[in-house]
């Protein structure tokens, strides 16, 4: 197991139809924060590469609305796949995640073309 990949030190914005946007940090360490619309706090959790798969761990506490799944263990995607619903990246921690803060409200719907664009949101 490793955590390299090319998404270490970096904030990635994802776009899917059911979840919207959504922002995350993945620090070298192994630590990630994600920006989830409609949230009020940044969730923390946890982040690694296992061969081609990318495995993630949030807290017992979390629900994923979306899939149904609680919190606590690690879920694992093919790293393939995971990818296919990034739609940019951005080096450091763009939106100082990893302070727990949210920056302002994320909106889920339509789509951002850029972290620039998010950026540019408020």
């Amino acid at each position: 197991m490793t955590n390299r990949f090319s998404h270490s030190n970096k904030t990635v914005l994802f776009y899917d139809s059911s979840h919207g946007n959504q922002i995350e940090y993945y620090d070298p360490s192994g630590r990630a924060f994600l920006w989830y619309p409609g949230n009020r706090v940044i969730v923390p959790g946890e982040w690694r590469v296992d061969g081609q798969d990318i495995c993630f761990r949030y807290g017992m506490n979390t629900y994923n609305a979306v899939t149904g799944e609680r919190g606590g263990t690690w879920s694992r995607s093919p790293l393939r796949q995971w990818t296919s619903d990034v739609v940019d990246s951005a080096t450091g921690d763009a939106f100082g995640l990893a302070t727990g803060e949210i920056p302002f409200h994320l909106r889920r719907h339509p789509r951002f073309g850029s972290i620039a664009e998010v950026k540019a949101e408020p």
